[in-house]
């Protein structure tokens, strides 16, 4: 299981950027957003280009929670996918001032279209052969990817579904 902590995830590859978190009491998640000035080099997956000059990420954190979402913008602010992690918790880290979720491996993407995906089943499954993980976190993590995948289809999950556009201003 890795900690990561969202002040700092996608930030090794950027030369200049600017970094702001808010901490949303009333709806119980933390927002990081990222504006990308430079970067060193385009981040690309599967031919798309998800962090470059000029582009875009918000982190949402919800507290208490199993999951984290990273949702990246082009530089015309049009979503290009959502990325959620599946996580053991979340929490802030008041040393590093920063929200952080433990890493379970498991990923869901939502590409631009509504296409959704499951990633790294596998490497889910090497770290339970690995003894990184134990079995009930294994399972854990396949019953928060299943609760995740059916309110994704039914629109129902307060973060994935909020309104992250008064973040761009």
């Amino acid at each position: 299981m890795r900690k990561k902590w969202t002040t700092k995830t996608h930030t090794k590859n950027l030369i200049e950027f600017e970094s702001q978190m808010f901490d949303e009491k009333d709806i119980g998640c933390f927002v990081v957003v990222k504006k990308i000035t430079k970067a060193e080099k385009p981040f690309c997956v599967n031919g798309e280009t998800l962090v470059d000059d000029g582009y875009m990420l918000i982190e949402i954190t919800p507290k208490d929670s199993n999951f984290n979402i990273r949702v990246f913008f082009d530089e015309e602010r049009n979503i290009l996918q959502r990325y959620i992690d599946i996580s053991k918790s979340t929490g802030f880290d008041s040393e590093a001032h920063a929200p952080y979720y433990d890493d379970l491996f498991l990923d869901i993407i939502i590409g631009r279209a509504g296409d959704i995906r499951v990633l790294d089943e596998d490497e889910l499954e090497e770290a339970l052969k690995l003894g990184i993980i134990t079995k009930d976190e294994f399972d854990f993590a396949v019953q928060v990817k299943d609760e995740l995948l059916k309110q994704i289809q039914e629109k129902s999950n307060t973060f994935i579904e909020m309104d992250i556009h008064k973040y761009i201003g």
